[in-house]
Formats: structure tokens, C-alpha cells, sequence
């Protein structure tokens, strides 16, 4: 390994720059490959069925009921204020008078 080392160092500068960059390229070529072969293997041992086992939907399913209850709350109070006419029944209104 020794030698191995100083007979590089003893080479010109050029033929040094191509050699590292040769072995620079090969470890990202490795790097990069490793990386690939991890990832399909994640791919193809994911389990979608699992996202879903752990997810509590009931609270999805409250949420919505009160986000409709606040709509029907908002849309009474809107009419209780405007006189019982939402803005469309408002516009519906304008156009059979016209």
C-alpha cells in the first residue's frame, strides 16, 4: 500500500486528477447503486395496509359532523341577520323581479 501510494504521489499532476477522479466516480457509481437497491426493496416490501391500521377515523368523522353543524349555525345566523335571505336566494330574488 506504501508503494502503492508513493508511486501515485510521484505521478504528474494531470495523471493524479484523472486517477482520483476515476476512483471518485466509481464509489458514487457504488453509492448511488446501494442506495437504488435499498430503495427497492422498501418499495417492494411496503405494506399500505399498515398506514391505515393506526389511524383513528372516528375523530376524522367528529370533525366533519361539527364542521357541518358550524355551516348550518353560520347559515342561521347569516339569515337571522339579513332578514331570513341568503346572498344566492338574495340574487334568485333580483332576477324574477326584473
Amino acid at each position: 500500500m506504501d508503494k502503492t501510494l508513493k508511486k501515485v504521489q510521484s505521478l504528474p499532476k494531470r495523471t493524479r486528477k484523472i486517477i482520483f477522479w476515476a476512483v471518485l466516480i466509481f464509489f458514487a457509481f457504488v453509492l448511488i447503486w446501494l442506495w437504488l437497491w435499498r430503495v427497492d426493496r422498501l418499495v417492494k416490501n411496503f405494506d399500505s395496509k399498515k398506514i391505515f391500521e393506526g389511524l383513528d377515523t372516528s375523530a376524522v368523522e367528529n370533525n366533519i359532523e361539527k364542521i357541518q353543524d358550524s355551516g348550518r349555525e353560520a347559515e342561521t345566523l347569516f339569515k337571522s341577520v339579513n332578514g331570513g335571505i341568503l346572498p344566492e336566494e338574495e340574487d334568485a330574488l333580483e332576477n324574477i323581479n326584473q
